[in-house]
């Protein structure tokens, strides 16, 4: 198995090119990891390991609500130091920083079921990928994603969200 943070769609097909047998993003649960582990065949079918991904783009699947919950308490506790460097990132302009940032919480916010806020993260990341200057765009999608993230930290009854697409 790989374990990656990165959350970009399509990642499955490209772990199982690199001769893996699934991927598991980051961070990754005890019941996530027993999950996934259950899945793999213990026999050298490797075609047939490699024909089901081992993580999906929804927690929801397999990690329990109470987990989430935990995982959720613990984003927001952290947002209240990273939300910030959020905005710092945003004043400077700097791409770099902001597609790193992005990378970075996509995986956690992927976790707790905030697909929103994961598709932010995804555009934002391909933004800065695709060039180094700030653009209208960038500025648009980035400042969606504060206000998403913003909105996450401030509303602790927040309900999941199921759509990954």
């Amino acid at each position: 198995f790989a374990f990656s943070a990165v959350t970009h769609a399509g990642q499955a097909s490209d772990w199982h090119a690199r001769g893996f047998d699934g991927y598991i993003a980051k961070p990754v649960s005890l019941a996530e990891l027993e999950h996934a582990l259950h899945g793999v065949s213990l026999q050298p079918d490797v075609d047939a390991a490699r024909s089901t991904p081992a993580s999906s783009d929804s927690p929801a699947d397999i990690v329990p609500a109470a987990d989430r919950e935990r995982y959720r308490a613990l984003l927001r506790e952290h947002l209240q130091t990273d939300e910030p460097k959020l905005a710092g990132i945003l004043l400077s302009r700097n791409t770099q920083a902001l597609g790193q940032w992005a990378h970075r919480c996509a995986g956690a916010f992927l976790i707790v079921g905030a697909t929103t806020i994961v598709k932010l993260c995804r555009a934002v990341e391909r933004l800065c990928d695709d060039g180094n200057e700030w653009s209208p765009l960038l500025e648009t999608e980035a400042g969606a994603l504060q206000a998403a993230v913003h909105d996450f930290r401030a509303s602790p009854d927040q309900p999941e969200e199921t759509s990954t697409t």
